[in-house]
């Protein structure tokens, strides 16, 4: 451009014509546009007004409330996986225990230790089966679960005992409470703290607290033993190290295939962590602590007939049904923090899932070991 502005003068002098002044504002304006010289900055290129700042936050608002749900999704999903993979161990473990008895590992019981009371769950015995031989090792099972020996023992957390989709923290303690202080030495008012989880064998359609030769109703897979007293079994074992028999895989004659073993225990939210709702897998004083039971099936105890006492699965975490508000007793019947459904593990090791609204016929059969009325777990 300063080249055509030279030649233009040069020219003119050649001709003798002198350059006007619209010709020479004529190449000021040329100069002034031409790449020598630039026009300033906020002339060329135009900002973001507010009202386009404020679309794009409006349109990266929606995105991300359409993300969200997808990820939270993703995230449950994942959880509920881990959870069945937990029970799927969990099954394991009763069959390696089976492996070294010939019998599923009692509920409660005790051993030829210590005569008389409760002195174990089921899930203090598979500790050895699920990598905790260090942990087992502390239970004394000739003491009760309250007493001071069992102090450290009781206290341990087992991750493979809880579901992430609980939210539990880890090393969740419940502080419990003996239902008959007096019964056991040294133990008095509230005490006992222990760890929590959120797993339950499965105990049956009635929910019994007895394990004497009258309570034959246990008719589940994960049921209390004591002096070898339990559902037509008597004899008692010689080995001092052995425990007493429970259920074996003969007895369950509606095939492992088609009877729960254990599930998800129902614990309402707003009581997480709390005695009774929440108490510690390891209790021996509380039935509900590791078993629950499921469907519906007349309550006999010495052969008095109640009246029915259902057991449906929860179907949600702020149910308060088969809750018993008496400050000792907590919900007997299984639940999950998953929507609608409710995770088990089967006698056979297999894990599956039933819905919340399954029939209490069906979960009736589906936890009676030996009713002849075997279902599939598809129901």
């Amino acid at each position: 451009m300063l080249r055509d502005m030279f030649s233009f003068v040069l020219r003119a002098d050649r001709t003798g014509q002198g350059a006007d002044s619209t010709s020479i504002a004529a190449i000021d304006r040329s100069v002034i546009a031409s790449d020598e010289f630039p026009a300033p900055s906020g002339r060329s290129r135009k900002a973001f007004t507010l009202v386009e700042l404020l679309v794009v936050i409006a349109i990266i608002g929606v995105l991300v409330a359409l993300l969200l749900p997808a990820v939270q999704a993703a995230r449950e999903a994942a959880r509920r996986m881990q959870c069945t993979s937990h029970l799927k161990q969990l099954g394991l473990a009763t069959h390696l225990f089976n492996d070294s008895y010939g019998f599923f590992p009692p509920g409660r019981g005790d051993s030829p230790r210590e005569i008389g009371g409760m002195h174990f769950t089921w899930f203090a015995v598979i500790m050895p089966h699920l990598e905790g031989g260090a942990e087992f090792a502390q239970w004394d099972l000739r003491k009760h679960y309250y007493e001071k020996e069992n102090l450290k023992a009781r206290t341990y957390f087992i991750p493979i005992y809880s579901c992430p989709s609980q939210g539990r923290l880890p090393g969740t303690l419940s502080a419990e409470r003996a239902s008959m202080p007096g019964q056991v030495s040294g133990v008095a008012g509230d005490l006992g703290k222990g760890s929590t989880g959120d797993y339950a064998g499965n105990f049956g359609t009635i929910m019994s607290g007895g394990s004497d030769p009258s309570h034959d109703d246990m008719n589940g897979i994960i049921v209390s033993v004591n002096d070898g007293k339990m559902s037509g079994i008597r004899t008692k074992v010689a080995d001092p190290n052995a425990f007493y028999p429970s259920i074996t895989f003969a007895m369950v004659s509606d095939g492992l295939s088609k009877t729960l073993l254990a599930g998800e225990k129902h614990i309402r939210r707003e009581k997480l962590g709390l005695f009774p709702d929440d108490s510690s897998l390891y209790n021996t004083d509380h039935t509900t602590a590791s078993a629950r039971s499921a469907g519906l099936s007349p309550k006999t105890a010495k052969g008095i007939i109640q009246r029915p006492m259902p057991h449906p699965l929860a179907k949600s975490q702020m149910e308060s049904i088969n809750c018993v508000h008496d400050g000792m007793s907590a919900c007997s019947n299984f639940g999950s923090p998953h929507t609608g459904i409710v995770n088990f593990v089967y006698g056979d090791g297999h894990v599956a899932p039933l819905t919340v609204a399954t029939d209490l016929t069906v979960l009736s059969r589906l936890a009676n070991r030996e009713d002849g009325e075997a279902v599939g777990d598809t129901q």
